[in-house]
This record gives structure tokens, C-alpha cells and sequence, in this order.
């Protein structure tokens, strides 16, 4: 099992700094390369994934710098569109796309579908 990453590994700078090009496409003043410093702090890799969470946020709410109601139309804002297909977002691979990671032991949507299916 030394093999399996952590589910907190899942945050990585990559996927933090896809995260602000998001936040930057819908609200331009965010400055992606200070949520990134200011997300990953100086003990990132002690942190346990509850703490990398809170980073991220407490780093985008000050990046953001707006009132609560407008810091939410951002956020959703930055949010991909909807699949059609359930595979992807939140399933198999988090949201941000280019660097999502497989999940290693969560089954595929399509092979959980054939095998529910598949019961009488």
C-alpha cells in the first residue's frame, strides 16, 4: 500500500495554480501566483488534507478581497460546466482538468453502472 498516494497529495501546486487561473479568468485582479505562495505556506507538507483545505481557502478569500455574496458568484463562476457524462468531476478525477489524478480505488462510473445492471 506504500504505493497509494494520500487523498491530501491530491493538492498539489499545479493543481492549487489551476485553480487560480480559474479564479483569475472570472475575476481578473486575483493574482494566482500569490494564492499559490500564500496557499502552499512554508509547511505544506506537514499539513493533513483538512489543513491544506482551510490553506487554500483562507488563500483564496484573501486573494479574492470581496464581500462574501460577490466572493461566491467568483467561485461559481470559476466552476467548469456541467458533464453530460457522469465520469469526471468528483468521481474519478478532480474538477481541474489538466492535472486531475485518478482516484486509485474508486471503480469507473460505466463498470459500477454494467455490474448494477447486471443484478436481478
Amino acid at each position: 500500500m506504500a504505493d497509494t498516494p494520500k487523498l491530501k497529495d491530491y493538492f498539489t501546486a499545479e493543481v492549487i495554480g489551476e485553480i487560480g487561473e480559474r479564479i483569475c479568468a472570472v475575476h481578473p485582479p486575483f493574482d494566482t501566483d500569490t494564492f499559490v505562495t500564500n496557499a502552499l505556506g512554508s509547511a505544506w507538507e506537514e499539513l493533513t488534507f483538512t489543513q491544506r483545505s482551510r490553506s487554500i481557502a483562507d488563500a483564496l478569500w484573501a486573494g479574492i478581497g470581496l464581500d462574501v455574496a460577490a466572493t461566491l458568484d467568483v467561485l461559481v463562476a470559476a466552476l467548469p460546466d456541467e458533464l453530460d457524462d457522469p465520469e469526471g468531476v468528483l468521481n474519478e478525477s478532480f474538477w481541474c482538468g489538466r492535472s486531475a489524478m485518478r482516484l486509485p480505488h474508486t471503480p469507473s462510473t460505466t463498470s459500477m453502472q454494467a455490474s448494477t445492471r447486471a443484478r436481478p
